[in-house]
């Protein structure tokens, strides 16, 4: 008759380290995704922290609560004065001329940028978005406008 041996102590000490290891890893996998979901609900209707149109911050701001910020702060702001070549290629000199951006009707898409804001990290590519909202907290991210002429103005300035 053959009788089975009692583990000894070292290896059930060694069975109960590994089982603590694989029990520490789930727990912390768990809290990870807790954690991730947490933060997503939190932000679900504001743009991540971090993002930054022209150097004003809109994260955690609410889309209309982003635009009267930025609107508030770009009223402030003038745009730079655009300078134009007429593009002769003679040995003469060319004529230029120095005007402001206004008169060009020149104006930010303050829309565009705010909806690049908003999709920053909401791509639909879960490791590709939590990269980018990571990059965003601690790095952040500056957004800057694309400037829209008014053709008839540039018509009537030149």
């Amino acid at each position: 008759m053959r009788t089975q041996s009692e583990p000894s102590q070292a290896e059930r000490g060694a069975a109960g380290l590994v089982l603590a290891a694989l029990v520490a890893f789930l727990v912390a996998i768990v809290a990870t995704g807790v954690g991730v979901m947490a933060y997503e609900s939190q932000y679900r209707d504001r743009i991540y922290p971090g993002v930054s149109v022209l150097g004003v911050p809109v994260g955690g701001l609410e889309p209309l609560e982003a635009m009267g910020r930025l609107q508030g702060a770009v009223a402030e702001a003038a745009l730079p004065a655009v300078v134009l070549h007429d593009g002769a290629n003679g040995s003469g000199p060319t004529a230029r001329w120095t005007v402001g951006a206004g008169d060009l009707g020149a104006q930010l898409d303050l829309d565009a940028a705010l909806q690049e804001a908003w999709t920053l990290g909401r791509s639909g590519v879960f490791r590709h978005d939590l990269v980018t909202r990571a990059r965003a907290l601690w790095w952040g991210y500056d957004i800057v406008p694309d400037v829209a002429l008014e053709p008839s103005m540039v018509a009537l300035s030149i």
